[in-house]
């Protein structure tokens, strides 16, 4: 009778492999705490099926795929690696999962870049994910691993995930597509936002609080990158221009209970001031107080007129939508001030003036956290966008073509009025939610 195994056998290897590996293959005088934050990563990859893991550079990405490689081997279980190219897929893991092999003592009949078959008799073959000559399919696999996903074609996840059949029949499959910052349209970012993959994604910051030594290298990346490579391959960011929103099932209907005209809510209103090229947005966003609070983005209003008529338009929409009572908040950093101004003014005519206008000054800096905040928690049980034009703009799918031809996309300004917004409504980001980080 054969050997049973599970899941949670699978990770037990992995871990182990991960310490022994730690403390065999580490190099004299590295002092780095790589099992800090390499081993919760590890549990949650192996006890999830299907995984889309975005983490910065040098921070043992093929290292995390290599161990869990090698306790599918050691339990005889065929893995397949894919990579852009056959050299990539060499040099970047295969080599690792054969150091690991050498290092427990594991026997092989064959190591190179064609790929690995132990004396057990389970291999890893490497393929592919842009052979136009199909030859990636046919495999039989239990663990799939693609790397540098960012880079890949979407239609890759229909070629590649059959090979994992006979394994998930026994519960025992595993993908994971690693990599950076990438478009919209790619494997990584498409995995987890319309295929239902487990996101794992981990800041410098994080690995830093696990690992202090990693500081120095992220010092050196920030030194060396533009502000632009940095937000892709370090904070892995989007490729279209800008902080995206993270905002994973925001377009599920808010529940029926919501809908009864005894349910308590509020409104609140956030006014983002475009500068320059950018477009205002103003967000209406209503509010569900309760023991999990829920939030709706109910209405928004894109503008790019002048900033004399955007005063009027934004004045007569608050107006016509009955929200001249609510809290409203308008960002005041530059050309904001004239139309807080303009807001504020009250005049013999106004039967019903609005009183509840507050200044929101922030730095650059400090809306990027905050925006980051929003991007790093999954929301879908706790935010709602049921306006079209918000939902596309937040889910980087609506492009801007400017007076120049170049393009750029409107989910800065959508988040910008987001979280004045939610500021107003007394909740600062983070928002009660699933969060999207491994710790």
């Amino acid at each position: 009778m054969g050997r049973v195994i599970t899941r949670a056998m699978l990770l037990n290897a992995a871990i182990g492999v991960a310490r022994i590996a730690d403390v065999r293959g580490r190099k004299p005088g590295d002092q780095a705490n790589y099992l800090g934050y390499q081993v919760p990563i590890l549990r949650r990859l192996v006890m999830t099926k299907h995984n889309a893991l975005k983490l910065p550079r040098q921070v043992g990405k093929t290292w995390l795929a290599s161990f869990i490689a090698v306790a599918y081997l050691a339990a005889g279980i065929d893995v397949i690696v894919a990579y852009p190219t056959l050299q990539q897929g060499w040099l970047l893991l295969l080599s690792k999962i054969g150091d690991i092999c050498r290092i427990l003592g594991m026997p092989m009949h064959r190591c190179s870049s064609q790929g690995i078959e132990c004396a057990n008799g389970a291999c890893v073959y490497v393929v592919t994910t842009n052979d136009i000559a199909k030859s990636n399919r046919g495999y039989t696999g239990g663990l799939l691993i693609i790397d540098e996903s960012q880079d890949v074609d979407a239609t890759a996840l229909q070629k590649l995930m059959p090979s994992l059949k006979v394994y998930k029949r026994m519960n025992l499959d595993v993908a994971i597509f690693m990599g950076t910052g990438g478009a919209r349209s790619k494997l990584l970012e498409t995995c987890w936002r319309e295929r239902g993959f487990n996101l794992t994604h981990l800041m410098p910051a994080e690995i830093i609080a696990a690992d202090p030594g990693y500081a120095a290298t992220d010092a050196e990346f920030r030194e060396i990158m533009s502000v632009e490579g940095y937000r892709l391959e370090q904070e892995c960011g989007l490729l279209e221009g800008g902080n995206a929103a993270i905002l994973k099932n925001m377009k599920d209907p808010l529940p029926e209970r919501y809908n009864n005209p005894d349910c308590m809510w509020y409104d609140t209103v956030g006014i983002d001031i475009g500068q320059r090229q950018d477009a205002t947005v103003v967000t209406q966003l209503r509010y569900y107080p309760g023991t999990l609070p829920r939030f709706n983005v109910v209405r928004t209003l894109r503008m790019d007129d002048r900033y004399d008529v955007q005063c009027k338009l934004i004045k007569n929409w608050v107006y016509d939508h009955g929200l001249q009572r609510c809290p409203i908040g308008v960002e005041v950093n530059g050309v904001g001030r004239p139309i807080y101004d303009f807001l504020c003014q009250r005049t013999i005519a106004d039967s019903d003036p609005m009183m509840n206008v507050f200044p929101f000054v922030c730095s650059e800096r400090s809306k990027s956290g905050l925006i980051q905040m929003i991007q790093h928690h999954d929301y879908n049980h706790a935010l709602h966008v049921t306006d079209p034009a918000a939902y596309n703009a937040l889910d980087g799918l609506v492009e801007i073509f400017s007076d120049d031809g170049k393009t750029k996309y409107d989910h800065s300004d959508y988040l910008s009025s987001l979280i004045v917004a939610f500021v107003r409504a007394g909740h600062v980001p983070p928002l009660p939610g699933q969060e999207l980080r491994s710790a």
